[in-house]
């Protein structure tokens, strides 16, 4: 077994959770909201040390926390534990599950500027 401790920022808020060694996706239980994350802007860092004897492995990433579309429009996520996409129709609606068609992704660094489409004054439902 090894021992994953998990940190937001500076604040440790998982610790010693016993991950079976060789395991895949294994998942430990949280909400933002519990870890008192509210939506903003900035970025917050994800820390993640696993221990295992005298070895140990650490990992960190980016975390961004975004508020509600403020314009009261559709908002689309990935879901990555799943990769299914969600979609919510109007601020504060359940995240429904669609079935893509196609692939999607991130993917607008290589478009330039006169490439896209100005979509703020169509409605779509």
């Amino acid at each position: 077994m090894m021992n994953v401790s998990v940190w937001l920022d500076s604040d440790q808020f998982l610790q010693d959770v016993q991950v079976p060694i060789g395991s895949s996706g294994t998942m430990a239980n949280f909400t933002l909201a519990e870890l008192g994350l509210s939506p903003s802007t900035n970025v917050s860092t994800l820390t993640c040390v696993a221990k295992h004897g005298d070895q140990e492995y650490t990992d960190t990433a980016d975390l961004l926390y975004l508020p509600e579309n403020p314009y009261n429009g559709s908002s689309v996520k990935i879901d990555r534990a799943t990769g299914y996409l969600k979609v919510q129709y109007e601020a504060g609606q359940a995240w429904k599950t669609v079935l893509p068609f196609g692939f999607y992704d991130v993917c607008v660094s290589f478009l330039h500027q006169d490439q896209c489409t100005d979509l703020s004054e169509h409605q779509y439902h």
